[in-house]
């Protein structure tokens, strides 16, 4: 019976040891599970904060690209500040008109301001429109003088655009003819 016994023995020292090591095996892996847990929410926040970081460098980029742009548009905003003319522009743009229809020969009947209006993308300009007639001599050539002379106003002067251009009998006498051109001028505040 001894050997029954230690077989007893043995059997329930097995079925001991099975048991410890089942509990071991399962409180090891209620160990493990918070750490795998916490293993993968640092790997999806590692995720987040490195997809944040590229759309941060993307947007430092894009910031970087905006105030090289923006200098750029200083550069141009004080160029052309530099470009205007001093003083009212009443004063200096009927003056700009007559001397350069002059240069063509041309003489300048009428130059009248219409109105003045803000110009909110330049926020220290605002634009001016100016109604300019000019009698056309009759003949074929002063017609055409004209119309170079028009032509050739807003190349020479960037910040005037001509808005329209219409030959017209003249109102004071209808046996003769006028230019009448809208001219639009960017001018200070």
């Amino acid at each position: 019976m001894n050997m029954a016994k230690h077989q007893a023995w043995l059997i329930g020292g097995l079925l001991i040891g099975c048991g410890a090591a089942g509990l071991a095996w399962f409180g090891y892996q209620r160990s493990l599970a918070p750490l795998q847990q916490s293993a993968r929410e640092a790997g999806v926040a590692t995720a987040s904060l490195q997809e944040r970081l590229e759309k941060a460098r993307v947007a430092i980029q894009e910031v970087r690209t905006l105030e090289s742009d923006a200098q750029s548009v200083r550069r141009q905003m004080d160029q052309l500040a530099m470009d205007l003319p001093d003083g009212p522009a009443a004063v200096w743009m009927p003056k700009l008109i007559k001397d350069h229809f002059a240069a063509f020969g041309l003489s300048v009947a009428i130059v009248r301001m219409n109105t003045v209006r803000a110009e909110p993308e330049l926020p220290n300009f605002r634009r001016g429109y100016w109604a300019v007639g000019l009698p056309i001599v009759e003949n074929t050539r002063s017609a055409a003088g004209t119309l170079l002379a028009v032509a050739e106003f807003e190349q020479q002067h960037p910040l005037v655009k001509v808005l329209d251009f219409a030959i017209r009998p003249d109102p004071e006498n209808p046996q003769r003819r006028m230019a009448l051109l809208n001219v639009a001028a960017l001018i200070r505040k």
